[in-house]
């Protein structure tokens, strides 16, 4: 594991991170780690560690919008965007669903989630809310 985390990253363009998360077909794991909590402080000291590596080419980085993740990348990749995953984002819309509407939710989620812009989003978003009031 040593190794792993020690090696030469220098060479190459990342154009981005995935950061807690499953991902099938990836093409290079940055870093493994196992912390015992999702903490400010875990996640500072680890972004410190991979910023060590000066990777270059990205400048967003996507989570499921932990407030302390999102405190640590905004200290530690200053400029960057932070986005919030969609499963997430998905899983607490539908979490809230009344079953009666579950069906008619998860369209209205995945048009939200494809939506070309995020002004047709947020109309989306809203119109979602006002029919579930």
């Amino acid at each position: 594991m040593l190794s792993f985390n020690e090696r030469d990253l220098l060479e190459r363009t990342h154009l981005f991170g995935w950061v807690d998360a499953i991902v099938l077909n990836v093409r290079e794991i940055l870093d493994l780690r196992v912390d015992n909590k999702k903490s400010y402080t875990n996640w500072h000291e680890f972004f410190g560690w991979f910023n060590q590596w000066q990777l270059r080419g990205a400048d967003l980085v996507v989570s499921d919008s932990l407030a302390e993740f999102v405190q640590a990348v905004q200290t530690k990749f200053i400029g960057y965007t932070c986005q919030r995953c969609q499963t997430p984002f998905t899983r607490n819309i539908l979490d809230q669903t009344p079953k009666v509407r579950m069906s008619k939710s998860q369209q209205q989620v995945r048009e939200i989630v494809t939506a070309p812009d995020e002004e047709t989003a947020r109309t989306l978003l809203n119109r979602m809310l006002e029919a579930m009031e």
